[in-house]
């Protein structure tokens, strides 16, 4: 996230040129990845969107470092905001429909979640956390056959041997 932050804070606003390559200087000496330094970035973007609210990727990028420190809400927020000003980005989309989840105390992708996938999923078929998380909801309302469909096109997508990968097989067999 440090890294993110500090390169969206370098090209996405040259006034804030300065602080962030002190950012990343200091990241690049090893002492910038302290959750007290990402949090600090976070700020930075966040007093930068506040000032410039149309930036779609901006939002995106600061809702994606909330749900990388596990802060839903604000999560949730900002990707709210950025899809307002994006609404066809199948990676924005799902990326809402998860922090919309991890928000919820039962923490459902049920409901409006399940939706945002369904929109995403029509616009980017492969998309592989949209068929991760769809196949995940289809287990969680014990419909085993749609979460087989969808975990079963996920792993023909990613290379064998890696974590996704290894993770499919694993729910795959499970379901069957």
């Amino acid at each position: 996230p440090v890294a993110v932050v500090a390169l969206y804070l370098v090209l996405g606003s040259p006034n804030a040129l300065k602080p962030a390559g002190e950012q990343i200087a200091t990241a690049e000496r090893g002492h910038g990845d302290s959750p007290e330094q990402i949090e600090a970035l976070v700020q930075q973007l966040q007093e930068r969107l506040d000032s410039h609210p149309d930036d779609a990727k901006g939002w995106a990028i600061l809702g994606r470092s909330y749900l990388a420190l596990e802060q839903f809400s604000d999560a949730r927020r900002a990707f709210g905001k950025a899809v307002k000003l994006n609404g066809e980005d199948p990676a924005l989309l799902v990326d809402y429909a998860d922090a919309l989840a991890m928000d919820r105390k039962d923490q459902s992708l049920e409901g409006q979640p399940m939706d945002l996938i369904d929109r995403a999923l029509k616009l980017d078929p492969n998309n592989q956390k949209g068929l991760w998380l769809a196949g995940t909801a289809a287990y969680e309302r014990h419909d085993y056959r749609a979460a087989l469909n969808y975990w079963q096109k996920l792993y023909a997508l990613v290379p064998a041997g890696t974590d996704t990968a290894k993770a499919m097989e694993s729910n795959i067999q499970e379901v069957e």
